[in-house]
């Protein structure tokens, strides 16, 4: 397949994941404010997207590397492109006088090194890793063993960590 197929594949696909996640935000905010009509719309309009993307996916699939490739390059990007695009970003808003934003992408910059510290921990160990993963579900971060007494990251309590056995 050329690759400008794949190129608009996967902004196709990005586009319909980006519109189903505003839908169901827009739809939580319509609950809130109990319009039941435009909660439905939203609602079936995510329903649609979600079709799309799994479709999207579909296409796509057949283009996915071997896993210890797939994890190299992520972990890569992980390390590299992202870390800078988060660091370039979280300057913007800095500059933009947004510093809770700027602080944000700082955290989630951190985020990913965590990230890729657990996926260099998996190289390391492949199939042999049994150690449990917590992922906090307030900013992402993962920690391996225990979850920290609050996150290092957004000091969310032990609590929003959750547990992901590799066993």
């Amino acid at each position: 397949m050329p690759s400008s197929i794949n190129k608009t594949l996967s902004y196709l696909f990005t586009s319909a994941t980006v519109a189903g996640i505003r839908n169901r935000l827009h739809a939580a905010k319509a609950a809130r404010a109990e319009q039941p009509a435009l909660v439905r719309l939203l609602t079936a309009l995510e329903s649609s997207e979600s079709a799309h993307v799994r479709r999207f996916s579909m296409y796509l699939r057949g283009k996915t590397s071997d896993s210890d490739t797939f994890l190299a390059a992520y972990r890569d990007s992980k390390e590299n492109e992202l870390a800078r695009l988060y660091t370039d970003l979280a300057a913007q808003y800095a500059q933009a006088g947004e510093a809770g934003k700027a602080e944000n992408l700082r955290q989630f910059k951190q985020v990913l090194a965590a990230q890729a510290d657990l996926i260099a921990h998996y190289q390391s160990e492949s199939e042999a890793m049994t150690t449990d993963v917590y992922v906090c579900q307030i900013c992402g971060f993962v920690a391996t063993e225990l979850p920290p007494g609050n996150c290092p990251v957004c000091n969310a309590v032990p609590k929003k960590f959750t547990r992901f056995d590799l066993e």
